[in-house]
């Protein structure tokens, strides 16, 4: 979600010294620009970090979690600001952190059509 925030943020958004992020379940930093880039964002990354340029204009697309929960969450936040239609593949994951994200998501205004 800290990604999806840079991209809408103004100005550069540097992050180092997140190697570990590479070495969790998944490679987490290779998720994270999966995830925006299927939404037109733009982020390089660099072995232990990333690089995001903010103001970006995000659309809708199609996003694969790969079942992590954080990409799923991290995509509906996305989809949020994004013009366009969102698709999440394999939002079930979100239960395992987070059983009413979809229902508190809904509550501060993110409209479900646009999921």
């Amino acid at each position: 979600i800290f990604a999806v925030a840079a991209s809408q943020a103004i100005g550069r958004t540097i992050v180092t010294g997140a190697l570990e992020l590479r070495n969790k379940e998944s490679d987490r930093l290779n998720s994270i620009q999966k995830m925006l880039e299927a939404l037109d964002g733009s982020i390089k990354l660099f072995e232990d970090g990333f690089v995001i340029d903010g103001s970006q204009k995000l659309t809708g697309g199609v996003v694969k979690s790969a079942g992590d929960h954080r990409i799923a969450m991290s995509a509906a936040v996305a989809a949020a600001v994004a013009t366009g239609n969102t698709k999440i593949n394999d939002i079930s994951c979100v239960d395992t952190s987070f059983p009413n994200f979809w229902t508190t998501l809904s509550e501060v205004g993110l409209e479900s059509s646009k999921l």
